[in-house]
């Protein structure tokens, strides 16, 4: 749990679901009863796996714990994972418009280790966009989505992607 929590980032953006929800399970339960960081993790592992409904699950975990670990120093930044879960889960629900607001307010200040949230946050809100109809703005965020991708090692985001990109064009 210290490997994963330390080193958050970069477990979060080049680990495949796979591997970091087996790791999760190998866990000895009184190691991660009490930390908000393992239900985030999960959340996140469930979300890129595409399991959206066990993703709420353990995001809403998480946020029930976060409060209590807000002062620590491991906490520094986590809201943005929530965020970037969050918005996925809000597209994949539907919920287009609010969906593209908290992507809006979660893009500000995102960048270095956090370009795989960015990418993810983008790749959604172009989702969102182009399922209400508005291609042309889904293009622009399919396009910085897949340049943050690229730059923070997202391979899977990056090729989404070029597949979107792909289908607005032709």
């Amino acid at each position: 749990l210290k490997l994963i929590t330390e080193h958050l980032y970069s477990v979060l953006s080049h680990i495949e679901s796979g591997v970091l929800m087996r790791w999760l399970e190998n866990l000895p339960h009184p190691q991660n009863s009490d930390d908000y960081l393992f239900p985030l993790i999960n959340a996140w592992a469930n979300f890129i796996a595409g399991k959206t409904k066990r993703s709420r699950m353990w995001l809403e975990k998480a946020y029930g714990m976060r409060e209590k670990h807000e002062g620590s120093t491991a906490f520094r930044g986590t809201n943005k994972v929530f965020e970037a879960i969050e918005v996925g889960i809000l597209v994949f629900a539907g919920e287009y418009e609010k969906a593209l607001q908290l992507g809006r307010e979660s893009l500000e200040n995102l960048g270095g280790p956090q370009l795989f949230l960015r990418s993810t946050i983008m790749h959604n809100m172009g989702e969102a966009l182009e399922r209400i109809g508005r291609p042309e703005e889904a293009y622009e965020y399919f396009i910085r989505s897949q340049a943050s991708a690229e730059k923070s090692g997202r391979r899977i985001i990056s090729l989404l992607c070029s597949c979107e990109i792909g289908w607005i064009e032709y």
